[in-house]
């Protein structure tokens, strides 16, 4: 219960801001006398709309998530990852060959995938290239982009915690998401800069007919 209460009251913070945010943006344009005012001012209100709508989009995936136990059943993961990489623009590359079956939630999984893909996508930053591929039992999604700074790599999952806190479009919710996933498959998930340069997480699933739900 103080665990909700927790989460109740961040979510609220979290939304409060965007809101206000939009209130002002419409304000601006409702009393400005300059077209040009207006639509920039129309324009920020609208990104404040996406902004919006995607945070609660991701709370309500973290509410079911919180209250999941899902069945279980053979899946092919590289399916799922195949589609998931031509999701995003550009397409993440895949390194992947031939069908890997593991334990899973086919629904759950494609959400997992797609806050990885996003995640990876928007903090690789322009012109980095996103790849997946399988490394033994495990999922390793890599980018090329400049990596996170270390002494942040063990808050990456909080809540509401974002790398960059002027970023208008994340909402530090996507690895929580992840992580969640992640628990209720019985996976191990990790995340560190690559020697190289850029940034990986690694998803290690159970083969098939070992994992189970759990909270």
């Amino acid at each position: 219960m103080a665990r909700e209460r927790r989460f109740t009251a961040d979510a609220a913070h979290e939304l409060r801001t965007p809101l206000a945010a939009l209130r002002i943006q419409l304000e601006v344009a409702s009393q400005s006398p300059r077209p040009d005012a207006r639509r920039k001012a129309l324009l920020q209100a609208l990104a404040g709309c996406e902004r919006a709508a995607h945070l609660v989009s991701q709370l309500l995936k973290l509410a079911r998530l919180d209250q999941a136990r899902p069945a279980l059943a053979r899946i092919d993961l590289a399916a799922l990852v195949h589609a998931a990489a031509q999701g995003i623009a550009p397409p993440a590359c895949v390194a992947l060959t031939g069908p890997w079956q593991v334990a899973g939630h086919a629904g759950l999984l494609e959400i997992l995938l797609r806050n990885l893909l996003d995640n990876a996508r928007r903090y690789g930053g322009p012109g980095a290239t996103v790849t997946l591929r399988r490394e033994g039992d495990a999922l390793l999604v890599e980018d090329n982009g400049p990596g996170v700074p270390p002494a942040l790599l063990a808050r990456l999952d909080e809540r509401f915690f974002r790398v960059h806190p002027e970023d208008s479009q994340g909402v530090g919710l996507g690895l929580s998401i992840v992580r969640r996933v992640a628990q209720l498959h019985g996976a191990a998930l990790s995340w560190s800069n690559r020697a190289e340069g850029g940034f990986a997480i690694r998803l290690a699933l159970p083969a098939t007919g070992q994992t189970h739900g759990t909270d």
